[in-house]
């Protein structure tokens, strides 16, 4: 039997997909305005929202495998809420591109704000 540590998630494969699609929400959406205003005095605060729902997505551990959420799992579930970014940003094939080259950063470093400052989106 598995002990699992508190800061971490048990939960079955459904609710594991519904709590990722939900928070990929605002993950979305927050890199959209990272991305839409460069400039502003917010990013370092969006990059740390971020970062707290991507370690959320981080600490679930399926039931069924006793396993943390595979890259996949990841990948579509979270970072792509479940479709690709050029649906995620239909209006601006540069941001989809951009994005997509964040999540690949993310999805290995598990570090938001060092992915955005690879990318030249965050000082």
């Amino acid at each position: 039997m598995k002990i699992i540590k508190l800061n971490e998630m048990a939960m079955d494969k459904k609710a594991a997909m519904n709590r990722c699609m939900n928070l990929a929400k605002n993950f979305v959406k927050h890199f959209d305005k990272i991305y839409n205003d460069i400039d502003s005095e917010n990013i370092k605060h969006w990059a740390g929202e971020m970062q707290g729902w991507l370690n959320d997505i981080l600490s679930i551990i399926l039931k069924y495998n006793n396993k943390p959420l595979s890259l996949q799992q990841k990948m579509d579930w979270f970072f792509t809420k479940g479709s690709n970014s050029e649906t995620l940003f239909p209006d601006n094939k540069t941001e989809a591109e951009v994005y997509d080259d964040f999540i690949n950063l993310v999805a290995f470093n598990n570090d938001v704000s060092q992915s955005l400052k690879t990318l030249e989106l965050m000082e």
